[in-house]
């Protein structure tokens, strides 16, 4: 009988045992998948904060879309059109004229650089006038409405021989000849 009570005590023993590393294990897994999950939920709760920055931001854009626009068109001005760049050489012949130079606009042929963020087009101008005058010119230039670089700028003083030709009537022995070359951006093809 003795015997009998120590086999059902070891076998309860055994089964509470048992029960208990049971429960352990059921424990471990619980807490592991409650890891699991708060990650995931900490991850969705960022991506749901990012969404939401996001989506403030584009409400903003939306609310401003039409400050945005006049701005874009401001920066689209400054590109000139290549294929009609009638404005542009419009713009050139009325201020010479205003300063009284004479002016020859031709092509001119400029390299791109790899860093250029632009296509570009290049111009020469020949001016011939006062000194002062083709410095003005060429600050009226700097302050136009297009984005531009001048590449190269040379200035001539008219000899005394070429105030004989009819072209340089109108002009004097202190009169120079300017030349200018240009690098205009121009809008995307």
């Amino acid at each position: 009988m003795i015997i009998l009570k120590r086999k059902i005590f070891f076998i309860l023993i055994s089964i509470i045992l048992i029960a208990f590393i049971l429960m352990l294990l059921l424990v471990i897994f619980l807490m592991k998948d409650i890891q699991r999950n708060s990650q995931e939920f900490l991850l969705e709760r960022k991506t749901l904060t990012s969404m939401e920055r996001e989506f403030q931001e584009f409400e903003n854009f939306e609310k401003n879309a039409a400050f945005y626009q006049s701005n874009l068109e401001k920066l689209d001005k400054l590109f000139l059109n290549a294929e009609v760049p009638v404005d542009f050489v419009q713009f050139l012949e009325e201020e010479s004229k205003n300063l009284g130079l004479l002016i020859k606009i031709s092509p001119s042929i400029i390299t791109s650089r790899e860093n250029d963020t632009w296509e570009s087009i290049g111009f020469q101008i020949l001016l011939t006038g006062s000194f002062p005058n083709c410095l003005k010119f060429l600050e009226k230039l700097q302050v136009s409405p297009w984005l531009l670089e001048v590449q190269m700028t040379e200035v001539r003083r008219i000899a005394e021989k070429e105030l004989q030709f009819e072209r340089f009537k109108d002009f004097s022995l202190g009169d120079v000849s300017f030349s200018i070359i240009l690098k205009v951006y121009t809008k995307e093809k």
